[in-house]
């Protein structure tokens, strides 16, 4: 208050001095006169953000019963906002970790039990890490495997042009065929390492999301956390096996058998150049069952569908942890359970203060 009384006061000699030495000097009078608006505007937009501060806090205060809430942080929101730049060896996640039943019950107590003033805050970070790990499964589940499915089809396509070339009887060369194998081995080792770079850069955007909710999430951190981990952890796990063992396995060995077979056409048709008809069917029979052994690529389809598919339950399952539903056998399993552990320390302290009024009276 005494600040904003010395700024009126300063601005108000400043207004003075002005009109003075505008009556004085009349030739800058345009000037000076421009300087003076701008001091009012500035003054009054400057009282404007004043008033608007005092009418929040007063807002604030009223919706509180004039208690302000404030932040609240937990000593794990400084060591993980400190330890995510260190290597996992510094803090591992062997030390904090909780379990899944674990931390479910540990979010559902916070929230049942923190102060009533904290209560509204714990529950708008548990309602944005739940729209995290929704957004998240969209993200995982629907953009990047529609992206991976996408690359395969370009890739299978080109591959069958290749192999309409590389086995046209006016196109067949040696040099070209040559050509065709790094192209093929170029264009698959292409695929692989975009799929995985761009799989790498969505999960980092997925950590990025949950390191801004979770900044100061108090109790919550250590239980979040667990879940983030849990939920990362177990997609690379579905993504190393299914895409880095099982179709890019796949893609090479099918890239491996259509060189295998176009030399060894090559090598044959040098036995049937006198014979049209044999060097004919020869170049066709080959196309036919490569090109069939192409378009029969729906076990490569299918890990991606089976991939899909496990991504999306592992974050789906993320969400009914962070925000349970009454509707789901768990939340009444963790509510008689918490009911049990209150009356078990209402017993306890009972008992303690049975204890001591003997022990009062006694003397």
């Amino acid at each position: 208050m005494k600040f904003l009384l010395l700024m009126l006061a300063l601005m108000f000699s400043v207004f003075v001095q002005a009109e003075i030495v505008t009556k004085e000097s009349p030739l800058p009078y345009q000037r000076i006169a421009n300087t003076v608006q701008s001091y009012k505007q500035r003054t009054i937009n400057y009282l404007s953000y004043v008033q608007e501060l005092t009418d929040n806090a007063e807002r604030e205060l009223k919706a509180n019963k004039n208690l302000r809430p404030s932040t609240v942080y937990s000593i794990h929101d400084i060591t993980f906002t400190f330890t995510k730049y260190l290597p996992s060896w510094v803090y591992p996640a062997s030390i904090w970790k909780e379990d899944p039943v674990t931390r479910r019950k540990h979010i559902a107590k916070v929230l049942r039990s923190s102060p009533s003033i904290s209560r509204p805050r714990y529950t708008a970070i548990r309602d944005e890490v739940a729209s995290w790990a929704q957004t998240s499964a969209n993200v995982l589940t629907k953009d990047h495997f529609a992206n991976v499915t996408l690359e395969l089809n370009l890739l299978l396509t080109s591959t069958m042009d290749l192999v309409e070339r590389s086995t046209d009887s006016k196109l067949m060369n040696s040099l070209f065929m040559t050509a065709g194998y790094v192209t093929l081995e170029h264009t698959i080792d292409k695929f692989i390492i975009e799929c995985n770079q761009q799989f790498q850069a969505t999960l980092n955007q997925v950590n990025s999301d949950f390191n801004r909710i979770v900044a100061l999430s108090g109790e919550l951190r250590l239980p979040l956390e667990s879940v983030r981990l849990d939920a990362i952890e177990q997609t690379k796990y579905i993504h190393d096996n299914m895409f880095n063992t099982g179709l890019v396995y796949r893609l090479r060995y099918l890239g491996y058998h259509i060189q295998t077979e176009l030399q060894k056409l090559s090598g044959e048709i040098r036995d049937t150049q006198n014979n049209q008809e044999a060097y004919k069917a020869l170049r066709k029979h080959t196309a036919d069952s490569l090109l069939v052994e192409i378009q029969d690529t729906d076990s490569v389809y299918a890990l991606l569908k089976k991939s899909k598919k496990f991504v999306d339950r592992i974050w789906k399952n993320a969400k009914d942890e962070v925000a349970q539903s009454p509707l789901k056998l768990n939340y009444w399993i963790d509510v008689v359970d918490e009911a049990k552990q209150a009356g078990k320390e209402l017993l306890r302290r009972l008992s303690k203060l049975k204890k001591r009024y003997h022990q009062k009276y006694r003397h």
